[in-house]
C-alpha cells in the first residue's frame, strides 16, 4: 500500500507543480508565426510534450504562459488627412484611418470603427458627352462636360457612378433573326492605367442574340440573360421600345457594379467585379462587338448599327 502512494506522489510531480531535478522535457519546437490583420499569430517557443509547459527557449529554462505565445491581430493603420477635391475628377475626403495591408478603411486608430469607400469620400456621378460609333475600326471617345468643355473622363479617385445609354440604329431584333451572325454585342471600354499599362481590356458588355438580351463584365464569360435576373422582363420591355438600355456602372473602391434601368428608371442589379482594382480611370470609350484592344487609341470594330450615347441624370445615378 505505502508503495502504491508513494509511486501516485512520483507521478505526480515528474511534470506537476514542482518538478523533480531528474525530469528532462520533451521539448517541441513551433516556429513563429507572424499575425495578419484579422489572424492572430504567434512568437517562436518551445512546449513539452510531457508536462505541457511553455519556454522561450530551446533549453526549457525560461518557462512562459501560453497567452504570452499569442500575437494579437491587428491593421497597420496610417492616418489619412482630409482633404479637398483637387480638381473636378477627385473627391473631397474626411480624415480617416486605411491599412496599408489590406486597404480596409477606419474611423478610429485602434480599428474598432470600419469605414466603407462612401462613407470617407463623396460620391460624384458624371454628365457625358453624347458619342457615336458608325464606322468600320473606330470608337468614340465619352467625354465629361462641364460649362460645355470637354475633358477627358481621367476619374482620380475610386468611387463616382457613370450613366449611360447603350443602343443600336435599326431594328435589332429581326436582324438577328435573320442573321447566320446572331450577335450584336457592345461595349462600354474602361480603361484605367493598370489595364492600359498590362494590355488587358476591360468593359462591359450589353448583347443580344436569338435567346434576348444579356450583359456581362468582360473578366467573365457567363452571359447574363435578362430572362435570368430580378426585373429583367423590364429592363428587355425598355431595350425593345428604345432600341438600347441605360447602363449605370457605380465604382466603389476595388468593386464595380452594373445595373440596367427600366422605363421608369428602377435600377436592377446585374454584375459586380474588382477586375479594375482602384486603378486610376484614363478614358471610357465605345465599341460595337469583340474585335478590339486597348491599346492608347482603343481601336474597335463596329458592325451593323451605331453606338448611341446618352447622358447622365445625377439624381438618378446617385440612387445607385
Amino acid at each position: 500500500m505505502l508503495a502504491a502512494l508513494l509511486f501516485v506522489i512520483c507521478a505526480l510531480s515528474a511534470c506537476g507543480g514542482e518538478e523533480e531535478p531528474d525530469h528532462v522535457h520533451s521539448l517541441v519546437h513551433v516556429a513563429a508565426k507572424e499575425a495578419l490583420c484579422e489572424r492572430e499569430g504567434n512568437i517562436e517557443y518551445w512546449t513539452c510534450e510531457a508536462c505541457g509547459k511553455y519556454f522561450s527557449d530551446a533549453e526549457g529554462v525560461t518557462e512562459i504562459g501560453l497567452e504570452d505565445t499569442v500575437l494579437p491581430y491587428r491593421h497597420k493603420l496610417e492616418y489619412v488627412e482630409a482633404k479637398a477635391a483637387e480638381d473636378m475628377f477627385s473627391c473631397d475626403a474626411i480624415a480617416h484611418y486605411e491599412c496599408s495591408v489590406c486597404g480596409k478603411l477606419f474611423a478610429d486608430e485602434a480599428g474598432q470603427q470600419p469605414m466603407e469607400e462612401d462613407d470617407v469620400y463623396s460620391l460624384k456621378s458624371f454628365t457625358l458627352t453624347e458619342a457615336t460609333v458608325a464606322a468600320e475600326n473606330s470608337t468614340s471617345r465619352i467625354y465629361a462636360s462641364v460649362d460645355e468643355e470637354n475633358y477627358d473622363l481621367a476619374v482620380t479617385e475610386s468611387t463616382y457612378v457613370l450613366r449611360v445609354f447603350v443602343g443600336w440604329s435599326g431594328d435589332v431584333q429581326s436582324v438577328v433573326e435573320n442573321s447566320n451572325s446572331d450577335v450584336f454585342r457592345l461595349n462600354i471600354n474602361i480603361d484605367t492605367q493598370a489595364n492600359i499599362e498590362a494590355g488587358k481590356g476591360g468593359s462591359f458588355r450589353v448583347g443580344y442574340d436569338k435567346l434576348g438580351l444579356y450583359a456581362h463584365f468582360s473578366d467573365s464569360t457567363q452571359l447574363i440573360y435578362m430572362s435570368s435576373v430580378t426585373g429583367g422582363e423590364k429592363i428587355t420591355q425598355a431595350f425593345e421600345k428604345n432600341n438600347g438600355v441605360y447602363v449605370v456602372l457605380v465604382r466603389n473602391g476595388r468593386w464595380m457594379t452594373a445595373y440596367m434601368e427600366d422605363e421608369a428608371g428602377t435600377l436592377y442589379q446585374i454584375s459586380l467585379t474588382t477586375f479594375f482594382t482602384k486603378s486610376v480611370m484614363v478614358k471610357a470609350t465605345l465599341g460595337v462587338n469583340s474585335g478590339y484592344y486597348v491599346t492608347e487609341d482603343c481601336a474597335a470594330v463596329a458592325r451593323n448599327g451605331k453606338l448611341v450615347i446618352g447622358t447622365t441624370d445625377p439624381a438618378v445615378a446617385r440612387a445607385a
